[in-house]
């Protein structure tokens, strides 16, 4: 299949597809408060971790089980 993709070229369909661009700036009063941040969203997202791993290997073994 050959993709013809001459709207790419025109300059005003640039943008199709595109988010704007953003920026995220955190602002701290204090090195402490930045510290004690850090330390929440680390733990956020170690949680996160551990159960996507979970999810992951519960997907595994549903395969597993299929194919047997």
């Amino acid at each position: 299949m050959e993709m013809k993709n001459e709207w790419v070229k025109d300059p005003k369909i640039f943008n199709v597809n595109r988010l704007r661009a953003t920026a995220s700036i955190h602002r701290y009063a204090s090195i402490k408060e930045l510290k004690e941040k850090q330390l929440e969203t680390s733990s956020i997202v170690t949680i996160v971790q551990k159960v996507l791993r979970i999810l992951l290997a519960v997907i595994i073994l549903k395969e597993f089980v299929l194919l047997i």
